[in-house]
């Protein structure tokens, strides 16, 4: 029989929680953009012809949930104020705080992001099949962000042949393991990929934002969802679950459901989207002797609500695992033996004023400066007015740029008449617009706004400054 040897390191990984009170938290962590190549080689096994064609995809830097959504994560934002439909506080078949939620639809899913978004103030949505993988992969790729093949040590999946289904328990020169037949709690196994998420591979399917299309002829290379004009069509789920064998849970799989379908095998993670502020070194950052904040401190940050930014946390000291498998078939799997310790840790921290790379901790209190030179002649309403509009034109350009294709030149310019029309259409935000641009130009946005679009945008609003 195979035998399979994990030694265990450390990694850090930037993060932020979002408090969604009663001391329950969201961790979100950060992904740095990159390119990838999306789907699975022509020699991996057990592929899908659903999986194909390889192919290259840009992706910019976003945040995503540490684990999938939980039971109690879901019941705190199913009691803030309903936005488009209503939400069962308690859908799960298999009960549990730290269990992830399921028996959730992709409307739900949508609806639930759409809360949070809206309590928040930060653009939380389901990720793009792309930004899934990517994630998934962490730079890896083999079938698992593992490597070559997956056990049930490391992941819950089913692990025993289903011989009506024709399925194995095992894949490639791994070995058969077992068949739990529910969910377990997120983190359980304390095995993170490099990017310190965990539950990628197995637990429940993920929902994703895009509709489901049979192959990737044609697919979108930057990064964004894609979507089709038919609203009902079958969605994205991604990452396998308890329920199905090791292939299923492979990164490169690709499942789909109704989107109003409910299973105790299917959840959700969400991302949040990001935007870039001049990011400048902060060696407090990788000081691990932090001074600790008082107790009055860290409430306030961790209460901090944060318009104008999209990071509030600290470092995930993520147990890293450098698992070998005689034969080469399993590597770099992480963990975390020291979760709890390391949470009540940063909690502590004093991270006020603090920069990440990514986004300003607490834009209210960030001195112009920091933001960008453009801007250090603003007085502290400019200041506020220009972060505002910065972020929601971020928004707007995120939301598009998913929506809608732009790898060529009349693509692009349609996405940028379409966010110009959105912004006409807002007369607040317009308003906003006009009053940045009066003050400082299109030269400031430029350096809160990171997006391949922004230029372009801002040349067709340019003559705006000149408004009455």
């Amino acid at each position: 029989m195979p035998m399979i040897v994990i030694n265990r390191t450390q990694k850090t990984a930037q993060y932020y929680v979002e408090n969604l009170g009663n001391d329950i938290g969201l961790e979100m962590v950060l992904i740095p953009g990159g390119s990838f190549l999306m789907g699975s080689p022509k020699d991996e096994l057990e592929r899908y012809d659903s999986e194909t064609p390889q192919h290259s995809v840009n992706i910019q830097q976003f945040c995503i949930g540490k684990y999938p959504i939980t039971q109690e994560q879901w019941r705190a934002v199913a009691a803030l104020p309903q936005i488009s439909r209503q939400l069962k506080p308690d859908p799960s078949e298999f009960k549990g705080d730290k269990r992830p939620v399921e028996r959730v639809s992709w409307y739900d899913a949508v609806e639930f992001c759409d809360r949070l978004t809206a309590h928040t103030k930060r653009n939380y949505r389901l990720p793009s099949e792309a930004e899934w993988e990517y994630a998934c992969r962490a730079g890896t790729t083999t079938p698992f962000h593992f490597g070559e093949t997956i056990t049930t040590d490391v992941a819950n999946y089913r692990g025993m042949d289903n011989e009506k289904e024709k399925w194995s328990g095992s894949y490639g020169r791994g070995t058969k393991g077992i068949y739990r037949a529910q969910t377990t709690e997120v983190g359980s196994f304390k095995v993170a990929n490099a990017y310190g998420l965990y539950d990628m591979h197995g637990n429940v399917w993920e929902w994703c934002a895009d509709h489901w299309q049979t192959d990737y002829q044609g697919a979108p290379i930057n990064g964004g969802a894609w979507l089709t004009t038919e609203n009902n069509s079958l969605r994205l789920l991604r990452g396998g679950s308890w329920r199905y064998v090791p292939a299923y849970c492979r990164s490169a799989h690709r499942n789909s459901r109704e989107p109003n379908s409910r299973f105790s095998n299917i959840g959700l993670r969400v991302v949040c989207d990001i935007f870039t502020a001049s990011p400048q070194h902060n060696p407090s950052l990788q000081d691990n002797t932090r001074r600790q904040a008082s107790e009055t401190d860290s409430k306030k940050i961790s209460n901090n609500y944060l318009p104008n930014s999209q990071f509030g946390g600290g470092l995930i000291n993520a147990d890293t695992v450098n698992a070998e498998r005689i034969g080469g078939d399993i590597n770099n799997v992480q963990g975390d033996n020291n979760q709890q310790r390391v949470s009540n840790k940063t909690s502590n921290f004093n991270l006020q004023n603090a920069q990440f790379a990514g986004g300003l901790v607490n834009a209210d209190t960030v001195n112009a400066g920091q933001i960008g030179g453009n801007i250090t002649n603003y007085n502290t309403e400019e200041r506020q007015n220009l972060a505002q509009a910065a972020a929601e034109i971020q928004q707007l350009l995120n939301q598009l740029s998913h929506s809608y294709p732009t790898a060529t030149t009349s693509e692009k310019m349609s996405v940028v008449a379409r966010a110009v029309d959105e912004i006409e259409s807002n007369p607040t935000l317009k308003a906003r617009v006009i009053g940045a641009l009066k003050a400082g130009g299109t030269e400031a946005f430029k350096d809160l706004i990171d997006h391949p679009l922004v230029n372009i945008l801002l040349a067709s609003i340019d003559e705006w400054q000149e408004a009455e």
